[in-house]
């Protein structure tokens, strides 16, 4: 069927599907690039974010044992 529908098509209406269907894969193309950017952005964010989490448990941990050390009760919600 669709081989039929083309076959009936002239030589510029056949090119001007062709350019049609060109300039929706070069959006599409455009439109990945695009993501994949920010997905790359995103993932460097990601691990950036990680990095401070991971730095701020540790200061979290280290609070937790200096208070101790010094006796300070830190209560239930972190206030003295």
């Amino acid at each position: 069927m669709y081989r039929d529908a083309l076959a009936n098509l002239s030589t510029e209406q056949l090119i001007e599907l062709v350019l049609a269907q060109a300039a929706q894969i070069e959006a599409q193309s455009a439109r990945i690039e695009e993501l994949t950017r920010r997905i790359a952005e995103l993932e460097k964010r990601a691990s950036r974010l990680e990095r401070k989490l991971a730095l701020a448990e540790k200061l979290i941990d280290l609070q937790k044992k200096a208070s101790a050390i010094l006796g300070i009760d830190l209560g239930a919600d972190g206030e003295s």
